[in-house]
């Protein structure tokens, strides 16, 4: 019996890979920041996501190249 496993081709994704890896650290930090602002205890320059990523050092312009390659490699394989 063949595995019913996707044979799509695996995309490097090193930083999507880190986003994932710090994503609960990520939210909550990001969930409190949302609080202080709002509360008005703090003043965040930018946004909050551009914050985040600077602090894990996380290149949001890499993460949305390895999106398009996954979606691209999808594509590909859903046309086969």
């Amino acid at each position: 019996m063949q595995s019913t496993e996707s044979k799509a081709k695996q995309v490097y994704t090193p930083e999507l890979d880190k986003m994932q890896a710090v994503h609960d650290q990520s939210q909550a930090i990001g969930e409190f920041l949302d609080w202080a602002v709002a509360k008005g205890r703090v003043e965040v320059t930018g946004s909050v996501e551009k914050l985040l990523a600077e602090y894990f050092k996380i290149n949001l312009d890499r993460c949305e190249q390895e999106r398009q390659m996954i979606l691209k490699n999808l594509r590909e394989e859903r046309n086969k």
